[in-house]
This record gives C-alpha cells, sequence and structure tokens, in this order.
C-alpha cells in the first residue's frame, strides 16, 4: 500500500485482541476505507519505521483498547506517536472492548477523546458505529456494494478434474495442519473420558479420522461431506466401528433434520468437539449452519474452526517474485474459495450466539519446524496453485488462454520455488488462522 493511500491506523495488542482487529479492518475496507495494520502492511523493511511512515500518513488512528493493550508499550508508543500529530487533524478513536480499568500511562493520552465502548453481547454493533465515526471524518458518505471478491457457494471439489490430485494435496495437507492442532485438540478434548466428535466438511476424512482415531474416549467421529465420491473415499479408507462417513449438506434447509437423522441411527445425544476445516470459505453465509451446530454441542463442547486468511501469508526472501506471483492466483480466481474467510470468523460466531471465542493459532510458521512439515506445506499451498488453475480452465475452456499461460509459467518455475523453499534463509507464514469457541 502507498503511504498516500493509508485512511486508517489499526492499533491493538496482538496476542489479544488480533481477531477483531481483524473484523475493524474487514469492516472498515467493505466501506472502502483503506487500513493499515500489522503484520499485514508491514513490509520486509524494518518494523520501527513501518510503524512510524504509516501513522505520519495515516488520517484517524484507531486504538483498540483492551487490558493487555493498556498495558503495552508497544501500543503505547503508536499512541504517543499519534498523539503529536492531533494539531495536524489525526483523529484517534479509541475501541474499548473489556471492562478492565486503562492504566494512567495510556489514560493521559485518550481521557478527553470520545471512546466507543463496547460491550460482548453488541461488539458487531459497536464495530459499524465505529466505522460510521470514522467514516463521518474521512467524508466517506455512500456506503458501496460489497466487492465480488465476496462469500460464495462453492463445490470445488464435486468439479475438479483431477480428483487424485486434490486428494493427495489435501493427505499433505492433514499432516501439516495435524502437526499445529495438536495442542488444540488436547486442550479441548482434556479431562472426557468418552466423547464424541462431528467433521463438518470432512473430504476424504484423513484430517480429523489420523488426528483423533487413537486417541483413548473416543466413541464417535461422523464426518458429513457434500460430495458423494469423496464420502465413498473417506469410508473406505477410513470407515470403521467408530467412524463414519454420510452425504449431509450443512447449506441445505433440512440441515439439522438430517444431521439429528445420522444422529440418532449412532446413538448420539451431542457432541463434545465440532471440527471445521477449510469450509467457511466456501460458504455463501456461514452463520446458518453455525447457528445449527451451536445447538449440537454438549455443555462443555467447542466448535474447532480453521480457516483462511491470506492477510498473513508471508514469503521471504522472494527476489523474484515467484512466490507473490504464484499464490497471488488463489486470490484472482473463483474456486479457491474466499480468501479472507479467516478475518470474519470472531463476527459469525458472534452473530451465531456462540461464545467464549478464542483465537488458538494465528498463521502458521516454517520457522523451527521439521523438513517433513515443511514439505507437507509446500504441497499445501504452492501445489493447490495448478489445481485451481486446471479447475478454472475446466469450467471454461473457450476463455483460458491467460489460465494456461499462467500454468504454463508455474510449472517451468516450481522447481526453483521448491529449492528457494527449502533453503535455510527462507520463511513462510501460512495465513491459516483456528479458533474455537462453544
Amino acid at each position: 500500500m502507498k503511504e498516500s493511500e493509508i485512511d486508517v491506523f489499526i492499533s491493538y495488542k496482538h496476542d489479544t485482541s488480533k481477531s477483531i482487529a481483524d473484523a475493524v479492518c474487514n469492516a472498515m475496507e467493505n466501506r472502502k476505507i483503506r487500513c493499515w495494520y500489522a503484520p499485514r502492511d508491514c513490509g520486509t523493511g524494518p518494523y520501527a519505521r513501518a510503524i512510524t511512515t504509516a501513522i505520519n500518513h495515516c488520517k484517524a488512528f484507531v486504538l483498540i483498547l483492551d487490558k493487555e493493550a493498556s498495558r503495552s508499550h508497544s501500543v503505547l508508543d503508536e499512541v504517543e506517536y499519534a498523539y503529536k500529530r492531533l494539531d495536524n487533524g489525526l483523529v484517534i478513536v479509541p475501541f474499548k472492548v473489556d471492562s478492565h480499568p486503562i492504566t494512567d500511562e495510556m489514560m493521559y493520552y485518550v481521557k478527553r477523546m470520545h471512546w466507543i465502548d463496547v460491550m460482548t453481547s453488541e461488539i458487531e454493533t459497536k464495530i459499524e458505529e465505529l466505522v460510521d465515526s470514522v467514516a463521518k471524518h474521512l467524508e466517506v458518505h455512500e456506503v458501496p456494494d460489497v466487492p465480488e471478491v465476496s462469500r460464495k457457494k462453492n463445490d470445488y471439489l464435486s468439479i475438479t478434474p483431477s480428483k487424485e490430485d486434490e486428494i493427495k494435496r489435501n493427505d499433505a495437507q492433514t499432516k501439516f495442519l495435524n502437526y499445529y492442532l495438536k495442542d488444540v485438540y488436547d486442550k479441548v478434548l482434556r479431562g472426557k473420558d468418552a466423547f464424541n466428535v462431528l467433521d463438518i466438511g470432512s473430504g476424504a476424512g484423513r484430517q480429523i479420522a489420523t488426528a483423533l482415531e487413537k486417541r483413548p474416549g473416543l466413541n464417535n467421529i461422523i464426518g458429513v461431506d457434500i460430495s458423494d465420491d469423496v464420502i465413498d473415499i473417506a469410508n473406505k479408507n477410513h470407515g470403521s466401528e467408530k467412524i463414519s462417513f454420510h452425504r449431509v449438506d450443512c447449506e441445505d434447509e433440512k440441515f439439522e433434520e438430517n444431521i439429528r437423522e445420522v444422529m440418532s441411527v449412532k446413538g448420539i445425544d451431542s457432541f463434545d468437539l465440532i471440527n471445521i476445516s477449510f469450509l467457511l470459505m466456501h460458504l455463501e453465509d456461514p452463520s446458518v449452519p453455525l447457528r445449527v451446530l451451536r445447538k449440537l454441542l454438549s455443555p462443555d463442547g467447542r466448535i474447532v474452526i480453521i480457516d483462511i486468511d491470506d492477510g498473513l501469508l508471508q514469503t521471504y526472501p522472494d527476489p523474484e517474485k515467484r512466490f507473490s506471483r504464484t499464490l497471488s492466483v488463489l486470490s484472482e480466481t473463483s474456486t479457491s474459495g474466499y480468501r479472507k474467510s479467516g478475518q470474519e470468523v470472531y463476527y459469525l460466531l458472534r452473530r451465531a450466539d456462540l461464545s467464549d471465542i478464542k483465537l488458538e493459532l494465528n498463521g502458521l510458521s516454517t520457522i523451527g519446524v521439521p523438513y517433513d512439515i515443511k514439505e507437507h506445506l509446500f504441497t499445501t499451498y504452492i501445489d493447490l496453485v495448478p489445481i485451481v488453475l486446471a479447475e478454472c480452465i475446466f469450467l471454461n475452456p473457450t476463455d483460458a488462454s491467460g489460465l494456461k499461460s499462467k500454468l504454463e509459467w508455474f510449472k517451468k518455475n516450481r522447481e526453483k520455488m521448491k529449492e528457494e523453499f527449502f533453503s535455510s534463509e527462507f520463511m513462510m507464514i501460512a495465513g491459516i488462522k483456528v479458533f474455537t469457541a462453544r
């Protein structure tokens, strides 16, 4: 983003308020208000310089204020730097998201400013109020239509020309994901002597089956998916007395009736864990099935959501821009899903009346991970691109010359990217978020 294009700087404590910052940014950008926030917009230069440059050029400074932000030296430094620009027309808007008292140091800067106080039950309304306030200051008068890059139903696996390639890639994705998810599942299932699991959008079934099939206390894993083909594959490869897969469409108006029918056959009243892996990005309105799923949770059960936010995606170094050129295909094509979906998960969970929402993982890094996990990440992300391009060519064969050129370029550059990917100085952060809620 050019310095002259920055409308709003969002200041927040990364460890505690990232999901709220994402929701605020998404709401702002839906109103064509251009936001700058870390780490998405930091670039590759010195971090402090990126921060001060952005504050120097922004027109509004939104401070997401919670207990930890109030105590954070880095957040206080940002506020202090912004405070010096008040006489130059900068507006600072504190957005207080919890009930904890503010430190004296932070209060010194914000006590005379117009705050927006947020109660958890009304955060969506307060985000709208915040956006309206900033829009008024920026003289943004009209609410534009949401751009075409938005949520829509996407039955991508049912039309992919090569299910075998996608299943192979999904196998690598499973191994990569489960390396990071083990601690999340351990926390959710801790202390449970017996438990039932529902996996929504289970695909070929490998991710949830390999993660939990050997865990003591497992009663049942029920996997559901819209594709008959992958349900057959899942039952063939992973079906057992305790694990079964069924064709159920979570966007169907009879979703609750259909899933309860499966539960009845299996003698299941509720689920201790509901797993949703890379599904919300392919749904038109995820809050609808989420409301149903909330009713299927046991009293102390939790939903685990794994979703995509390419705003977190980083590859460095990338001197020839091979990785940025390759990965940009995912945001430019229709079959790879809504690549900002992870930014909206907190909002969607609140709309579905879920509570105790936690952001468990925020970007998955290659730093310090075993070689085989890096290998699985390469397959998961980089080798998704030719599959997506092949899908788009299959869907629109009469207007596919540009897509075919991209596919040929990828084939010529894949091995060079692999060499760079496994070099000792290369780092990637996958744009993957993991939330839990109940």
